[in-house]
């Protein structure tokens, strides 16, 4: 077991004289717990002797994905970000067209006696949270020139919008103004991913997920990460995933006046953690997410990964004993573990489409919300589908291919601050928030995941090469 990390006393910790504002860490009593299960959970797939040395499993990002460069602050151009969402629109259109064997669309605006089908972007008619009275449907720059109209929903069976949503829509508009809605369609799923992407399949790649924060409130210890560390090393996955945030903003000790330390030496104490508990022979390859609450790092949403240009103790160089074991990713990135595909994104998206949906629910269903939420990012193709974003997701719309969703991916990592949950979604993909590994000075849930690989025959017919078996345990 790799020697912990060496602690300072209070008179010494950096910015102690503000711990007062947060919470001691606190390891909870029912550490192991078992709160959620999709699949079957892992008792039965987790039956492989641990005598036995892992081979190491390739992870590799997809193909030509996520922004590369540091965000230029400052720099939206209107015309651009029209133009992204133009290509977006063409593209979802086209898809929905093909998915669903709908006929050419007919144009937004036209007044048309009979039913036909219009493609269209959901808008807010008036300020405030859409509701089915501001529903308004915009057509495309190209084919309209952005023409909008009354959307009327009150004849949907059941329906969930929310602005910036591409659907397609059957109705009649009898006077050019107002569609009258009597059925609608959402789904534009991506395509399965190629096998080239995937690389060479392992039988059943592991995963674990923990979403930040990793340090209790009231002080700048890493803990949590410590004993999460800890546990890979009893009960090694292929791969631990470690989202942000980092160094969050409204942490009461990196907010405090007094703290004597920048906010890169706080992640560099965090990385220096991650280095002294893998010493040994610690075999779980590490990748690292950022978050756009990140003081240390471009907060504009898509993020490149951390780089050793802006944070020189990242020194993952090939001579480098990290080299291998450490990766710096994109937000968001789409990666393959052992074949298997990963979507992950650390822009809570979940959060933020709840506070703007407006739905409505068939007599005898119930859909979760959370999993409603979670569908509209695989039904749109995209990380990010609202538009616009608000306040604090600091979405940069003009790189709109940075965070699309191109493949389906086998497992959807969602981190969100609303309750942990593990779904099936549209397309059989599987999608997990994790929860927060740390809530104020107690600790949280992570997420274990094991891919069962599908036979041939099946993978073919649902889209994905593996059922992702998932349990969110307390740490």
């Amino acid at each position: 077991m790799p020697a912990k990390v060496a602690r300072t006393s209070d008179a010494a910790t950096p910015g102690a004289s503000a711990a007062a504002a947060g919470a001691a860490y606190e390891r909870s009593k029912l550490s192991g717990k078992v709160e959620v299960t999709l699949n079957g959970g892992l008792e039965k797939a987790e039956a492989s002797d641990p005598d036995k040395p892992k081979e190491q499993v390739e992870v590799k990002v997809l193909s030509n994905y996520g922004r590369r460069e540091p965000a230029r602050y400052m720099q939206t151009k209107f015309d651009d970000i029209a133009s992204a969402q133009e290509k977006r629109f063409q593209e979802i259109q086209g898809a929905l067209v093909a998915a669903n064997g709908l006929e050419e669309p007919s144009q937004i605006g036209r007044p048309n006696q009979d039913k036909s089908n219009i493609v269209g972007r959901i808008c807010c008619e008036s300020e405030g949270k859409l509701n089915a009275l501001s529903l308004v449907l915009e057509g495309g720059l190209e084919a309209a020139n952005g023409t909008r109209v009354k959307l009327d929903a009150q004849y949907l069976p059941e329906y969930s919008f929310f602005p910036g949503q591409i659907v397609a829509v059957e109705g009649v508009n009898t006077q050019g103004h107002t569609l009258i809605a009597s059925k609608s369609y959402r789904s534009a799923l991506p395509n399965p991913c190629p096998d080239v992407e995937r690389g060479m399949l392992t039988a059943a790649p592991s995963v674990w997920v923990a979403s930040g924060p990793f340090t209790a409130s009231g002080d700048l210890e890493f803990e949590a990460l410590e004993n999460l560390l800890e546990l890979c090393q009893q009960s090694p996955p292929d791969l631990l995933i470690l989202v942000g945030p980092f160094v969050a903003p409204n942490h009461a000790v990196v907010k405090s006046p007094t703290l004597d330390m920048t906010y890169k030496q706080v992640f560099q104490k965090m990385f220096e953690t991650i280095e002294q508990m893998t010493e040994e022979d610690f075999s779980t390859q590490i990748a690292l997410v950022p978050s756009v609450h990140d003081l240390h790092h471009d907060c504009v949403f898509p993020q490149a990964r951390y780089s050793d240009k802006k944070l020189p103790f990242i020194d993952l160089a090939a001579s480098h004993p990290y080299h291998k074991k450490i990766q710096c990713l994109p937000n968001p990135s789409i990666i393959s573990v052992g074949g298997m595909m990963v979507g992950i994104s650390s822009n809570d998206i979940i959060k933020d489409l709840i506070t703007d949906e407006a739905s409505m629910q068939a007599k005898g269903t119930s859909i979760p919300k959370m999993v409603r939420m979670a569908n509209h990012v695989m039904d749109q193709r995209s990380f990010y589908p609202l538009f616009p974003a608000p306040p604090g997701a600091q979405v940069d719309y003009q790189r709109e291919q940075d965070f699309a969703l191109p493949v389906r991916p086998d497992l959807l990592v969602l981190p969100s601050d609303l309750t942990r949950f593990a779904e099936t979604l549209s397309g059989n993909t599987a999608c997990v928030n994790p929860g927060r590994l740390v809530k104020g000075g107690n600790s949280g849930t992570f997420a274990k995941i094991i891919g069962k690989q599908l036979h041939e025959s099946v993978s073919e017919e649902l889209g994905v090469a593996y059922t992702a078996q998932v349990d969110i345990v307390k740490l």
